[in-house]
């Protein structure tokens, strides 16, 4: 049952889902709310920003966590009554590789591929897959060979998993699913922050959330179909649409690029059929001229009509036995004086594009603002990541990288020994 008091915000402007996502936790501060995200720092930093927006004294027993998080603490106490032990990765890999061997010689549409090396890995995905989406070996049966093979490393994979007392993770999910309204993390606002489930296991645990949260607020970026589909289903009811409406470069970006579009061109056979009936080429389209009504009649002190800049049956422009119905329009677009909320460069090579990423970096600090408040997004970062720190390096910008899990620095340790020898006498003398 979805609890009453439940939004889906889909806004285009960041800050306006990070303010809707501080007031959420100001208002629901004395319940403790429950944050998850897709990975554990955007959690952590969604509370700091919550906080700082929300410019009150702190937040106590606010729980951050990840969709797998949340599922391996709620069923860490069932798996221990069950004796079952959590496993993941390498050790499922291992697994899958043993089931391939125990049916080695009985497989039909695999059997070609099954001494290759990357047969385990690849059937892991898939297997991980099937169980996550709740597939039983029976429904498999019945898809010829190749559901017949996989049936056969289906059961082969679960017998291990029972056989060793293990539990991979759409299990998890699922028990956890069935004990997650009492758990503590069970009853708690829920603030979901660009959350997509990608297996239906991890969409039943969401639910089973929900339906126990008193208040429930979802935040995705307006034109993300997917968390859209996916939260309207979970929540029930109609999304609130923030689109950017600010003026400037970034907002038009935003407005014109991430948004969904009004109106969708003709395609397939409805288009061939309106090029032939209607006398325009298929993939024509034209900005409605200023002062153009619907209909594709002018105002008087407007453009002239269509009549020059429509096709004819034969394809030219001018040629037509009087006016012909517009192709599909688009609002005109409008001119603005460019700023400096948005900039598009191109630089000849890698290097060179670092270069220019610290030379704007130090523009921000000149023009008053502070590095803290700048962040360089990598689309690859094994390749531009020791280019941008040697960039960076040499401008003097100090910076911190992250990516997964880094090990500590050796000066960091340095300073807590530090630290711990100055403490050792005070501790030695006591009270």
């Amino acid at each position: 049952m979805t609890p009453p008091n439940t939004l889906l915000l889909l806004a285009a402007d960041a800050r306006e889902r990070l303010e809707a996502a501080a007031a959420f936790l100001e208002k629901h501060s004395s319940a403790e709310p429950l944050i998850l995200a897709p990975t554990r720092g955007a959690a952590d930093d969604l509370l700091r920003e919550a906080l700082v927006l929300g410019g009150g004294d702190g937040y106590f027993g606010v729980s951050r966590a990840t969709l797998p998080q949340a599922a391996a603490e709620i069923a860490a106490g069932e798996l221990a009554r069950q004796g079952l032990s959590p496993v993941s990765g390498l050790a499922l890999e291992a697994l899958a590789a043993r089931a391939v061997d125990l049916c080695r010689g009985n497989l039909t549409y695999l059997g070609p591929v099954e001494d290759t090396p990357g047969l385990p890995r690849a059937l892991l995905r898939t297997l991980s897959e099937l169980r996550g989406a709740g597939v039983s070996r029976e429904m498999l049966q019945a898809c010829g060979s190749c559901g017949a093979d996989l049936a056969s490393l289906l059961g082969c994979f679960e017998g291990q998993l029972a056989e060793a007392s293990l539990c991979d993770p759409p299990a998890m999910y699922r028990i956890a699913t069935g004990i997650a309204a009492g758990s503590r993390l069970g009853g708690r606002p829920l603030l979901a922050l660009d959350l997509v489930p990608a297996t239906a296991a991890e969409e039943e645990l969401l639910v089973a959330l929900v339906a126990a949260s008193p208040a429930v607020l979802a935040v995705a970026p307006l034109g993300e179909e997917e968390a859209e589909a996916c939260w309207t289903r979970l929540l029930g009811g109609e999304a609130e649409r923030r689109p950017s409406l600010g003026p400037g470069r970034l907002a038009r970006l935003r407005r014109h690029l991430f948004e969904p579009a009004e109106i969708a061109p003709l395609q397939g056979a409805d288009l061939e059929g309106v090029a032939q009936t209607q006398g325009y080429r298929p993939g024509l389209y034209a900005f409605r001229p200023s002062g153009a009504q619907e209909g594709g009649a002018t105002e008087p002190d407007g453009p002239r009509g269509l009549e020059e800049n429509t096709p004819s049956s034969n394809g030219h422009p001018g040629e037509g036995r009087g006016p012909v119905p517009s192709p599909p329009f688009f609002d005109e677009p409008q001119i603005a004086e460019p700023d400096q909320t948005f900039e598009l460069f191109a630089a000849p090579g890698e290097g060179r594009e670092a270069v220019e990423i610290a030379r704007r970096i130090l523009e921000i600090g000149r023009a008053g603002g502070g590095f803290n408040q700048v962040a360089v997004g990598l689309r690859e970062p094994d390749l531009y990541w020791p280019l941008i720190e040697e960039a960076l390096g040499r401008a003097g910008v100090p910076a911190f990288f992250t990516q997964g899990s880094r090990r500590p620095d050796p000066a960091g340790r340095e300073r807590v020994l530090a630290v711990l020898a100055e403490l050792r006498p005070m501790a030695e003398v006591g009270p």
